[in-house]
């Protein structure tokens, strides 16, 4: 299903608390003074149940938004990811929801509802969901930590227990890009404090087949270790990372089972929000036997973490096999394989065999590129010219500008920002759905472009 583009004005904001879930009705006036009517969920950032992955919104606020029809009315593509501020600040690289459990309530545990998901089983189920409890209690420079609690028969509801839960047989409410919705609830404490209280985490079997590894969007087939894991961050605290596609916390499920494990941006993360003290590694040989993953001690912000090892220029990648330090590039349009690359400034930063240039050919959809990358080739020789005609270096006549990216630093074309911005909430809470799409897979996001945002083709 394509979703309609509509900008315009908040004229006002209504919240339905909903026992089970609150939702948000907007009223946004275009500019021709139309009016559009969508839908959100969660209480617009505020308790009982407060918005994370998606943001608050204030009348007089100026919005981008892509919509689809759904069950509970027309609601922004993935949610927040389909929404995109225009007279705002944008979004940090990655960042924290405001949720923050005291010392005294980890950890924090969870239960799995007794019926699983129909498409893994409950005993591939209960593996997948007990090993994304124990990553995100494995970080060494954090304090925090999730316990498994067994089975129970309750879901998704406001009954004080915290729940992992698939609806396979309802109506999905949200749209068929979400694949899942972390809610947190919210109480008060002794001191008069809003606090979190605990959260219920829904995932969208409706839509979608779960298994495990080797997820394929288009396909409407999900990688279960990568959503669960991605969810459960949510419930830590972590917002949404809008820039390194390979981390868990990333805004939208690409394929492949590669955002199954935590980046080093994802532990740098959850140890500011639960910080130890103390770093998770001095060298290399401290991040061996994290988990499966070849690992290295890098610094990230100021505090040494154990992030994984990112393929070099020129090592093979796909939309199901990623592992870039920053993007792939891909030889032909509709291409499923390609290479890893990196941005450049010269042909002298990028390895034998490549030079720096702006590349043209992506697949349909994809990043849109605003710089200059290594790219397969043979560099250009240096005749000693120092003419006006141009630096062989950009590769590129339009000062490195590709795909609809702005030559000259201005606004992008009108298809960059569509679904590009998934702002954060400004308040604490959190009800964080994933976005699912096929962008050209790249670490360091400007801005995407997404298909198949409607659900499976």
């Amino acid at each position: 299903m394509i979703p309609s583009l509509f900008t315009g004005t908040v004229l006002s904001v209504a919240v339905d608390l909903d026992p089970a879930l609150p939702r948000t009705t907007v009223t946004l006036q275009q500019d021709d003074g139309r009016q559009v009517v969508f839908v959100l969920p969660g209480a617009n950032g505020g308790p009982p149940v407060a918005v994370g992955g998606v943001p608050t919104l204030s009348p007089g606020q100026t919005w981008q938004v892509e919509l689809v029809p759904a069950a509970v009315g027309l609601v922004p593509v993935g949610l927040g990811a389909g929404m995109d501020r225009l007279d705002g600040p944008p979004p940090p690289p990655w960042a924290l929801s405001g949720v923050h459990y005291a010392p005294e309530q980890l950890p924090l545990v969870f239960y799995l509802n007794e019926a699983g998901s129909a498409g893994l089983g409950f005993d591939r189920t209960e593996q997948v969901a007990t090993t994304a409890l124990a990553a995100w209690s494995g970080v060494g420079c954090s304090d925090f930590a999730f316990a498994y609690g067994g089975t129970v028969g309750d879901g998704f509801a406001d009954d004080g227990i915290n729940v992992l839960a698939w609806d396979d047989d309802d109506t999905w409410e949200w749209g068929g890009a979400v694949a899942g919705l972390t809610a947190t609830r919210f109480g008060v404490d002794e001191h008069g404090a809003v606090v979190p209280v605990g959260a219920d985490i829904l995932f969208n079997g409706v839509d979608w087949a779960w298994q495990e590894g080797g997820g394929n969007p288009s396909e409407g087939r999900l990688d279960a270790a990568s959503v669960v894991l991605h969810e459960l961050g949510h419930v830590t605290g972590l917002d949404h990372e809008l820039h390194l596609v390979t981390s868990t916390m990333f805004y939208a499920y690409l394929g492949g089972s590669w955002q199954g494990s935590l980046a080093g941006d994802d532990r740098r993360g959850l140890c500011e929000n639960y910080p130890s003290g103390t770093h998770e590694c001095d060298e290399d040989a401290d991040c061996q036997g994290v988990d499966a993953q070849p690992r290295a001690c890098v610094e990230v912000d100021g505090l040494r973490v154990c992030d994984e090892v990112w393929d070099p220029v020129g090592a093979p990648c796909s939309l199901q096999d990623f592992h870039c330090q920053e993007y792939c590039v891909f030889g032909l349009a509709f291409s499923t394989e390609g290479y890893c690359s990196v941005g450049c400034a010269t042909h002298d930063d990028c390895p034998e065999g490549y030079l720096c240039d702006a590349p043209s050919n992506f697949l349909e959809d994809s990043v849109l590129v605003e710089e200059t990358l290594c790219v397969e080739g043979e560099r250009p020789v240096d005749t000693g010219d120092t003419g006006d005609s141009g630096s062989t270096d950009s590769g590129s006549t339009d000062g490195g500008a590709a795909d609809g990216g702005a030559a000259d630093g201005g606004t992008p074309s009108s298809e960059e920002p569509g679904a590009c911005g998934c702002a954060s909430a400004g308040a604490p809470g959190l009800l964080g759905p994933l976005l699912l799409g096929l962008p050209l897979v790249r670490r360091r996001r400007a801005c995407t472009t997404v298909r198949g945002l409607g659900g499976p083709p």
